[in-house]
C-alpha cells in the first residue's frame, strides 16, 4: 500500500528556459521528510524546456497541454490531478530556501485559521518583493498602489524587517493551501487568463472565514516575470480583461464603470506617448488593450 501523499506541488510552466529546471531543483534539494509529488502543467511551451525535467526527475508528472490556456486553468488541471492533503501553488520562476516548504507545512497545520499561507517572496538579492496587497477597488487603484512601495518599506522598518502580516490576497508565485477548501471553492477561476486570479481566490477564501498569511518563517526566491513568456507590454490586452472582470465580479457597476473609463483615459495618452516615440509594436498592444477594455460590458454573464 502507497503512503498517503501529504503535499502537491503544482507548476505551471509557459516557455520558462531553464528556470522550471532549476525551480524543480531546488525543490529536490530539500530533502523533505514527507510523501509528496510534483505536477508539471506545460502551457504548450515552445522552447523545450519541459525535456531536461522529464531525463532528470522521471517520476515527476508532467501534463503538456496543446494550446497555452492560462494561469488559472492550468494550475487547476494541476490540482485535478493531485492526490496531496495540501497543495503548493509554486510558479517555474522560484527558488526554495531551506526548509521553506516544511516550515510552510507545520505552521498551516498549527494554524487552522490560516486558508492561503505563503513564504516571504525575495528578488536574487535577498531584498523582500510585494507579494501581497488590498483588494483591488477605487481606492488601490489611486493610493495603494501609487505609494505600495513607500507602504511596504516602512512596514518592513516598522516590524523589525520581519513580514508577518495577513493580507486580503496573497501572489500566485507561490502559497500552500488545503487541497479541501482549494477544490471547496473551485480553485482559481479560469475567466482570469493571467493576473488577478490570485487576488480574486484571496477574496474568497475569506469569504469562507479563513485568513491569507505571509509568514517571515519560511522564504523564497522569485526571479520575477519569468514565468509569464511575453514581454509585460504583449500582456496587457489579457492583464486589463482581467482587471474589468475582477471589477465586474467583485464591485459595484458604479465602481466598474470608473475603472473602464480611467482606464480608457490612461491607455489613449500612453498610445499618445509611444507614437510619438516611434514604439510602433508597444503601441499596437496598447490599441489592442484599448479595444478589449471598450468591449468589456458590466453585465455579470457577459465577459
Amino acid at each position: 500500500m502507497k503512503n498517503k501523499v501529504e503535499l502537491s506541488i503544482v507548476i505551471v510552466n509557459y516557455n520558462s528556459g531553464k528556470y522550471l529546471y532549476d525551480t524543480i531543483s531546488s525543490v529536490m534539494d530539500q530533502d523533505l521528510n514527507i510523501n509528496f509529488e510534483v505536477i508539471v502543467v506545460d502551457n504548450n511551451s515552445a522552447d523545450n524546456s519541459v525535456i531536461p525535467v522529464k531525463e532528470k526527475f522521471p517520476d515527476i508528472k508532467i501534463i503538456e497541454l496543446k494550446k497555452n490556456k492560462g494561469f488559472a486553468y492550468a494550475n487547476n488541471l494541476g490540482v485535478e490531478n493531485s492526490t496531496g492533503e495540501y497543495i503548493l501553488i509554486l510558479n517555474n520562476d522560484t527558488k526554495i530556501l531551506h526548509n521553506s516548504i516544511e516550515s510552510l507545512l507545520s505552521e498551516i497545520k498549527q494554524n487552522l485559521k490560516y486558508g492561503i499561507l505563503s513564504p516571504v517572496l525575495t528578488y536574487s538579492d535577498g531584498s523582500p518583493q510585494i507579494s501581497f496587497g488590498r483588494d483591488p477597488g477605487i481606492v488601490t487603484e489611486f493610493f495603494t498602489k501609487y505609494f505600495s512601495v513607500i507602504l511596504f518599506k516602512l512596514g518592513l522598518f516598522l516590524s523589525k524587517g520581519k513580514l508577518e502580516k495577513d493580507a486580503d490576497w496573497i501572489s500566485g508565485a507561490c502559497f500552500l493551501i488545503s487541497s479541501s477548501l482549494y477544490k471547496k471553492l473551485g480553485g482559481f477561476d479560469e475567466e482570469f487568463f493571467l493576473y488577478y486570479e490570485d487576488a480574486d481566490l484571496g477574496k474568497r477564501v475569506r469569504e469562507e472565514g479563513y485568513l491569507n498569511h505571509i509568514t517571515s518563517k519560511s522564504n523564497i526566491v522569485h526571479f520575477l516575470g519569468k514565468s509569464t513568456g511575453p514581454v509585460y507590454s504583449d500582456l496587457l490586452p489579457i492583464i486589463k480583461k482581467g482587471h474589468l472582470y475582477y471589477y465586474k465580479k467583485h464591485n459595484n457597476r458604479a465602481s466598474f464603470n470608473f475603472l473602464k473609463n480611467y482606464l480608457i483615459i490612461r491607455y489613449y495618452l500612453k498610445l499618445s506617448f509611444t507614437a510619438l516615440a516611434g514604439k510602433k509594436e508597444i503601441s499596437r498592444n496598447i490599441k489592442d488593450t484599448l479595444s478589449i477594455i471598450k468591449r468589456v460590458k458590466y453585465e455579470k454573464n457577459n465577459t
